[in-house]
């Protein structure tokens, strides 16, 4: 009977020993999406996420850098003490007592939901301004173009560029972007209708999108952004150039070696850009989308030695060809808010 009694003694004095421990202190979160854990180790399960501000009850001493925990749901597990701010529960009520009422303090208001938190911290810490640098490369196919020349020449192109935005909220903002599209490769063509010659060119085609637009961001992990971007502008300086390095047809010192079709279009752009904060205001991102670029048609406002390239079929005058980069993107680079 004695030691029936002593284990029950025991067991009450663990479990209101517990509770005291859970009771003794409380703690605020400090980070956003601090974790939980099943044991007291990095390693160990993470059975839940806590957001910054919440309070919740810890034991009075850390085991290995983790302190005990009871989540507002209910659960224990152990939490890492440099994520939370540890005060004394008595203090803190003397504390709470002579602080004067101010302006929003309301004792009888309900307590913000998860939602209402996560928005309250966004619109606190939120940038209003953002550059980025950003380079990679556009997949596409002027088909008229190609099929003048002779040859898939061009399908693709690097591309590189900047934006800024201004945010005036926590999801949306407006963005200006400038890119700039370039390829240059050497093609050989042999004409075999009227005079056969053979000529090597050294070609290029780029051009100059500036665009203005919108994007909607919102947060999926605590460090991770997803933003959803439309633009359009003008494609200025789009040129395709037809430069002469040799030929075994007949040549004029007169004329320089250059043939250029030189115009504007219009230019739309539709994105999709993860975004990883590798610090507070600086994120590396990777953006996929999809952009429209045409010109109108357009003849050569620039001819010299291996125009033929661009003749017409029965070699009496240019052909006019749309100039086009329509196709998918994927960017690459890194941004800074501000």
């Amino acid at each position: 009977m004695n030691k029936k009694w002593a284990l029950f003694f025991v067991g009450v004095f663990l479990f209101f020993g517990m509770n005291h421990a859970f009771s003794a202190q409380s703690a605020k979160v400090s980070i956003e999406g601090a974790n939980v854990y099943k044991s007291p180790s990095e390693g160990g399960e993470v059975i839940e996420s806590l957001d910054q501000g919440q309070k919740v009850p810890v034991s009075n001493y850390p085991t290995r850098g983790f302190y005990k925990v009871r989540t507002p749901s209910g659960q224990i597990g152990w939490i890492k003490g440099e994520e939370i701010k540890i005060f004394s529960r008595g203090k803190r009520k003397r504390r709470r007592r002579n602080l004067p009422p101010t302006e929003n303090s309301n004792p009888y208001a309900a307590p913000m939901t998860r939602n209402q938190r996560r928005q309250k911290n966004e619109s606190e810490s939120y940038k209003k301004f953002r550059v980025k640098a950003l380079g990679g490369l556009s997949l596409y196919s002027p088909t008229e173009l190609n099929t003048q020349i002779g040859a898939e020449a061009f399908s693709s192109s690097i591309h590189f560029g900047g934006e800024f935005s201004y945010a005036f909220s926590p999801r949306f903002s407006v963005l200006g972007r400038v890119e700039y599209l370039t390829k240059s490769l050497t093609a050989t063509i042999s004409y075999t209708s009227g005079t056969s010659e053979t000529n090597e060119y050294a070609l290029s085609y780029t051009s100059l999108p500036l665009m203005l637009g919108a994007a909607y961001q919102f947060p999926v992990m605590p460090k991770m952004w997803i933003r959803l971007i439309g633009a359009g502008g003008l494609a200025l300086l789009t040129d395709f150039t037809a430069t002469l390095q040799s030929s075994t047809g007949s040549t004029s010192s007169s004329l320089g070696n250059d043939t250029t079709i030189s115009t504007s279009g219009f230019t739309g752009l539709a994105a999709v850009e993860a975004n990883y904060f590798i610090l507070p205001a600086v994120a590396a991102f990777l953006e996929v989308g999809f952009r429209f670029l045409s010109t109108s048609e357009t003849a050569p406002s620039v001819a010299g030695n291996g125009s033929r390239i661009l003749n017409n079929s029965d070699n009496s005058g240019f052909v006019s060809l749309p100039l086009s980069m329509t196709g998918f993107v994927v960017s690459g680079g890194v941004s800074y808010s501000f």
